[in-house]
């Protein structure tokens, strides 16, 4: 057994790992019991064309020992869970063909017991078997054919409710090759598929589509499962949205260690060149977010919701590496920003002060970082900031959509008051910190009132700020849900005028340019000269300008 496995291994392919695998079987002739040793070791080997050998091996011989299956089927199960996906494919599949030809009633029973572990890579594998079996012509006599496919399709139902994308993206290939083959038999059963109301079972009937059998499944009205698709959807991100915003359930909060950490800014008119968000997923439940996805949110039934934080634990840490590479020079071209996808200082960053190690790490390397929040936690890490406004390397926007806390009460929960907001500007500018206004989002015919704007604007001038930004809401990934539950609650009357706005820009959940070009060119300005602050409204069209209170030089 060696001496095969010495071969192997100095010309290493899969030809020659097909022919070791082959070469097993007159060594478990001579003796048997040390032959499955040896694959034993073969099948957790280093080497992924062993470990193909070894599937090999164990389908020579479990297919003609029936009495064997019971020690073979562990170490084929190891393989058919591989990470390798050679191994996957040539060594448990082509060790699976073997066996279940062979031997059909006992490899149905492990195959579904398989499958019952909900593993994906195993059924993957399995999946993959049935559609190749189904395809070589090994079955000879069509009736048989036609009653292996019927159990393999079988199969399929088991594993397609809650299957990942990439056990859908297998199904759907498998699928697509015996429908191919036999469209009469699967049809039916896709029919079947999309009819049900499981989005797995739906994206599996879309995948299909794909498919060069997509055009041979006679009676698939796919305008009709794209259009329950999309209905399941907008239900489960409304009732996720509901969830979020009455704060059900759990936070859980996971931390993960990131080989890189800054994101390039894919749009060039932004003030910041790189996001370097600590947190994916936000703790806030501000209604018109569009940052937060639905990966953010589990379900495990009633009781079980819970919202996701993911914190980068070594952020800094990577940071600091960096921030020395050569391309993060000059650094006055390459501000990086805390704050654009969640509030880096919601409420796990006072336990976590994740976000604090970052400011150091900006400190010590004198790089330029501007700071979004919506809360006062920022005045904790006053100390360090105060030492980089001193080195002008640091610019803090204080989010804020009205000075009327009413209004905040009811879209922003979980954030920190109006007041807070509005002593936290006037901190920081008493220690010289250069502070301006995010009048984020303006929210149409609920804060774009002039008078309510020309308020927001005196308080924040009073406070201490700078300048103003200020952006429109735009409602795109879960912000549609969202703001479609909280005007259905607190203004149905708009939910028709909301509807218009947003249908009338480039894309859907863009607002009106009409609405943006007045807010944006005309009042905003003119509201901003009116109590002396700098305009910076037109940040995200304009390019960056000295005139928007940026790091300063």
């Amino acid at each position: 057994m060696q001496d095969i496995v010495n071969r192997l291994l100095t010309r290493p392919s899969l030809q020659q790992a097909q022919m070791a695998g082959a070469a097993v079987r007159g060594a478990y002739h001579r003796d048997p019991k040390e032959t499955l040793t040896s694959l034993a070791s073969w099948s957790a080997h280093p080497e992924n064309h062993v470990r193909i050998a070894s599937g090999i091996a164990y389908g020579v011989i479990g297919q003609r020992n029936r009495d064997a299956l019971a020690e073979i089927l562990p170490f084929v199960e190891r393989l058919a869970n591989d990470t390798d996906d050679d191994v996957r494919e040539h060594g448990a599949e082509a060790a699976l063909e073997r066996l279940w030809l062979a031997h059909t009633d006992a490899m149905w029973v492990t195959t579904e017991d398989w499958i019952g572990e909900k593993n994906d890579r195993i059924v993957q594998v399995v999946v993959s078997t049935i559609a190749r079996i189904t395809t070589s012509g090994k079955i000879g006599r069509p009736s048989l054919l036609r009653l292996f496919m019927e159990r393999g399709l079988g199969i399929l139902d088991q594993v397609t409710p809650g299957a990942s994308a990439s056990v859908v993206q297998t199904l759907a290939r498998a699928v697509d090759a015996m429908g191919c083959m036999a469209p009469d038999v699967v049809t039916p059963h896709v029919l079947r598929w999309a009819k049900q109301d499981d989005p797995k079972v739906l994206a599996l009937v879309l995948a299909i589509a794909k498919t060069p059998y997509g055009p041979l499944c006679a009676g698939l009205d796919l305008k009709s499962v794209q259009t329950r698709v999309r209905k399941i959807r907008q239900a489960a991100e409304a009732d996720a949205a509901a969830r979020v915003s009455r704060g059900d359930g759990q936070v859980e909060y996971m931390q993960v260690v990131a080989s890189e950490f800054l994101i390039r800014q894919q749009s060039d008119h932004m003030p910041w060149a790189w996001i370097a968000d600590p947190y994916r997923g936000c703790q806030l439940r501000c209604e018109f977010c569009n940052a937060r996805t639905n990966s953010e949110w589990s379900d495990d039934g009633p009781g079980g919701f819970v919202r996701r934080v993911t914190s980068v634990q070594n952020a800094a840490e990577v940071l600091a590496l960096e921030l020395k590479q050569e391309h993060m020079q000059p650094r006055s071209e390459n501000a990086i920003c805390l704050g654009v996808t969640s509030d880096p200082y919601q409420p796990s960053e006072e336990r976590l002060m994740v976000t604090r190690e970052i400011l150091k790490a900006c400190l010590a390397a004198e790089h330029p970082v501007i700071i979004q929040t919506r809360q006062q936690l920022v005045l904790r890490d006053l100390d360090i900031i105060e030492l980089l406004a001193m080195g002008d390397l640091v610019n803090v926007y204080v989010s804020m959509q009205t000075s009327v806390d009413g209004i905040r009460n009811k879209v922003e929960l979980g954030s920190s008051s109006t007041a807070e907001r509005l002593r936290t500007m006037r901190m920081l500018s008493s220690k010289s910190v250069p502070v301006g206004l995010l009048l984020s989002p303006i929210m149409p015919e609920i804060t774009d009132d002039e008078a309510l704007l020309d308020e927001t604007l005196r308080c924040a001038a009073d406070a201490g700020a700078s300048w103003v930004t200020a952006e429109v809401l735009n409602l795109h990934g879960s912000a549609r849900a969202k703001m479609r539950r909280f005007l259905g609650d607190f203004a149905p009357a708009l939910l028709d005028r909301y509807r218009d706005i947003y249908t009338a820009g480039e894309r859907i959940g863009a607002p009106d340019p009409a609405i943006v070009e007045r807010l944006t060119t005309e009042l905003i300005p003119a509201l901003a000269e009116k109590h002396g602050l700098t305009d910076t409204s037109r940040m995200l069209t304009s390019g960056r300008e000295k005139s928007a209170c940026l790091i300063r030089t």
